[in-house]
Formats: C-alpha cells, sequence, structure tokens
C-alpha cells in the first residue's frame, strides 16, 4: 500500500475504534485490523425440486383406450382425444412411447392441453 493509503486506513481504524464500532478490516497483503470474527458466506441451498408424480393406471389399460383410436389414423391426420378418466399427460406419454416402439421415431407428434384434459395427436405416418 502506498503511504497516502495507509495514512487514510489508520484514520478510519481509529475512527471506527473512537465510536466503539465492532470490525475486521483486511488489507489486500493479508494484515488484519479488528477483533470481529468473520465467517465467511454460507452458500445458497438450492431449492428442493417438486416431483410431481403421474398417477399409476394397470398395465395396458391406457394403451387399450387411445390405440382405437390411433390405429385409424395416416400420416397427416390430427386427432383430439379427449381422456376421459386419466391424465392426459400420462396418454400423451403412453401415445408417444406406444408409437415410437411400433411405428419407430418420428411416427406421430403429441402436444398436451390440461386445461381441457385432450391430447392432440398429429400423424407422421400412416399408423394403421
Amino acid at each position: 500500500m502506498l503511504e497516502v493509503q495507509e495514512k487514510k486506513l489508520k484514520q478510519a481504524i481509529d475512527m471506527l475504534e473512537l465510536l466503539g464500532l465492532e470490525f475486521k478490516v483486511i488489507r489486500p497483503d493479508g494484515f488484519e485490523y479488528g477483533k470481529l470474527e468473520v465467517k465467511p458466506p454460507e452458500p445458497p441451498k438450492p431449492e428442493p425440486k417438486k416431483i410431481k408424480k403421474l398417477p399409476k393406471y394397470k398395465r395396458g389399460e391406457t394403451r387399450s383406450f387411445f390405440v382405437p383410436i390411433i390405429s385409424k389414423m395416416e400420416a397427416g391426420h390430427a386427432e383430439a382425444i379427449y381422456c376421459k378418466g386419466y391424465d392426459a399427460r400420462v396418454i400423451a406419454r403412453d401415445i408417444s412411447s406406444y408409437c415410437v416402439n411400433t411405428f419407430g421415431r418420428y411416427a406421430v407428434s403429441c402436444v398436451t392441453n390440461r386445461e381441457a384434459n385432450t391430447v392432440e395427436v398429429l400423424a407422421l405416418k400412416n399408423l394403421g
């Protein structure tokens, strides 16, 4: 530190002591003034992720619901499937999974409308 900087620092420390304040000053070279114990700040804790559990249905229950509807679809055909009694997210997931495993990737495109509890399905390949 330059002499002028040390002079001003000494004045500031004298003023803090005169006021009876607790303080800690650490110079760039590591020299410390004051007796205040300083703990490093704690890193913020990440908020736990909210896990949205999807309802579970019996094996094959949702498949028997949507297969008769999508099995008649041809490439370019769009269908809005009302998911009566089922969660639309589950139906969309199961339609996508079924079509990938049966017809290959990019067979359908699904969009979930949770407000209307529907799944909009666009066939990109002939599914019939």
